[in-house]
């Protein structure tokens, strides 16, 4: 069974022995971003990727972090929206009377 996931230029056959190393073949970046995934992994889990009993949960989790970092669309924050969120709260507190609450938030986000 493969160990890696399918993604760009990865071995569709690796040794279980290899499972922590990137291929060879991969940039410099690329090998250190899949360890640094997989140290998030067993981090955030607790699985043991070498475990027989867990290895199959880790690739599960393995394939499902790449694909979040391929696919998902990190965009920039709008400094404008955030601002005007952060006016409209304040607005909100004013309007219910919550003065003390206001005037907190206001020194806090200012």
């Amino acid at each position: 069974a493969p160990r890696f996931i399918s993604y760009p230029s990865a071995p569709e056959t690796a040794t279980a022995s290899s499972a922590t190393t990137p291929p060879a073949h991969w940039s410099r970046f690329d090998q250190e971003q899949d360890l640094a995934v997989r140290e998030l992994i067993r981090q955030v889990t607790g699985l043991d990727e070498r475990s027989p009993e867990t290895s199959g949960h880790f690739q599960a989790a393995l394939n499902f972090a790449w694909s979040n970092f391929r696919f998902h669309q990190f965009l920039d924050v709008s400094r404008h929206k955030v601002e005007k969120i952060m006016e409209g709260i304040y607005e909100k507190l004013i309007v219910h009377s919550d003065l003390v609450k206001a005037g907190s938030w206001r020194r806090l986000t200012e």
